[in-house]
């Protein structure tokens, strides 16, 4: 019978406030390689750059919410060796699942990785000429039974130079 580890247990706070980067990271290591399931009870959970291995299943509970990094210094880049272009070597991601095999998200809770407000960041380029508006971006599709969203509502669309 494989184990279950409560990520509470490790030292997570689900609190909207608190980052939980190294409680949530220790326990998917814990985790890593034994077929164990990585248990997030409800809550909101504050996190960085995520690393999940191989044989290893992450659970969230309903009402139980990863939150990704409000500033770019809560991303760990990871190493692109198959780059073909120099901005593609360093990426930065929230959950990370490389070279690993056996990997379940599963679970009626979310993973949010803030996209929108990365956008939101993204300066209106400059226009001297007639603007389009850009098509509104696609809604977010579920994952299996975990849900991987983008945070909230899509950031207003901008005008693009023609």
């Amino acid at each position: 019978m494989n184990s279950i580890l409560n990520v509470v247990t490790f030292g997570a706070v689900g609190d909207d406030q608190t980052d939980n980067s190294a409680a949530l990271q220790r326990a998917l290591d814990a985790g890593a390689g034994s077929g164990a399931t990585v248990f997030v009870p409800p809550g909101r959970y504050r996190s960085g750059t995520l690393f999940i291995r191989s044989d290893t299943t992450l659970e969230l509970a309903a009402g139980a919410t990863l939150v990704g990094p409000t500033e770019w210094s809560g991303f760990i880049p990871v190493r692109n060796v198959d780059a073909s272009e120099p901005w593609e070597r360093d990426r930065r991601h929230f959950v990370v699942i490389q070279d690993a095999e056996r990997v379940t998200l599963r679970g009626r809770g979310m993973i949010d990785g803030q996209g929108w407000r990365w956008s939101a960041r993204t300066a209106a380029p400059a226009c001297s000429g007639p603007t389009t508006t850009p098509p509104a971006p696609a809604p977010s599709t579920p994952s299996g039974a975990a849900t991987c969203r983008d945070g909230g509502p899509p950031p207003p669309r901008r005008p693009r130079c023609r």
